[in-house]
């Protein structure tokens, strides 16, 4: 076994209190850190799987009173209003003929009858994410318009 001498060698108080500093608090995060791990480790092998695992609420996929009752007799948006937001974007692109900005389209919109509760904000919003999601309509740089060919299928 080697040994180690040491002679003449100048270390600092200071120093040697901010090393030890540094120590203790790698000791305590490493000590937390093994009081965490131990815990997810009794949670996923012990009683707290099956806890963790429950789902409040009803079931996955099952629909709710309103939702059964809703489905059963339809949305009636599309009854009530005589045309659905798409069906309405759709007919005003066609008779517009040309590209419109999203802020004319909604306006258009509802000229052309279609009825929405909505506040200004939330029907742009509307109008935008079905526009663009519409087959028949294409997002143009500032604008939306009908694909080519669309205008003989609408």
């Amino acid at each position: 076994m080697k040994v180690l001498e040491v002679r003449n060698i100048n270390i600092e108080p200071s120093s040697i209190r901010e090393a030890l500093a540094d120590l203790e608090a790698a000791i305590a995060k490493s000590t937390q850190m093994k009081e965490l791990l131990e815990q997810l480790l009794a949670l996923s092998t012990g009683d707290g799987a099956k806890a963790r695992s429950r789902r409040r609420g009803r079931p996955k996929g099952k629909r709710s009173k309103a939702q059964e009752k809703t489905a059963a007799k339809g949305s009636g948006r599309k009854a009530a209003r005589g045309m659905t937001l798409r069906q309405a974007i759709v007919k005003v692109l066609k008779s517009a003929g040309k590209p419109l900005r999203p802020i004319d389209l909604c306006r258009k919109v509802l000229d052309a009858g279609y009825k929405s509760k909505a506040t200004a904000e939330s029907f742009y919003t509307a109008v935008f994410s079905t526009a663009k999601k519409e087959p028949m309509v294409q997002k143009l740089d500032k604008a939306f318009a009908l694909k080519k060919g669309a205008a003989v299928a609408a």
